[in-house]
């Protein structure tokens, strides 16, 4: 499946289920382990290395989006929902600048 953006992770189906909240949970966990990784890189680099000029490590955040039909529109499905109104929701992983 073609995806319009590299930052796309997952859809799930519902957000209510066991199995859809663990997925979502580890996603969000694994971004976690990256930015205390990329944190402490920074402090190391700060500390040990002479030669470096502040490497700044990126840092990402977890964005969920409801997807879903939109009530009163003609083309059913697009844009962005509220959280309690979507079917489905997509999971994205953005950088934070």
């Amino acid at each position: 499946m073609k995806t319009r953006t590299e930052n796309y992770v997952a859809t799930l189906p519902t957000l209510t289920a066991i199995e859809d909240q663990m997925i979502l949970e580890s996603i969000k966990a694994s971004v976690r382990s990256i930015n205390e990784q990329n944190k402490r890189r920074e402090v190391w680099s700060k500390r040990f290395d002479k030669h470096c000029n502040e490497v700044k490590w990126p840092r990402y955040r977890v964005t969920i989006r409801a997807r879903g039909p939109i009530d009163g529109y003609k083309y059913g499905y697009g844009g962005y929902l509220k959280l309690a109104g979507g079917s489905r929701f997509d999971v994205y992983i953005h950088e934070i600048r």
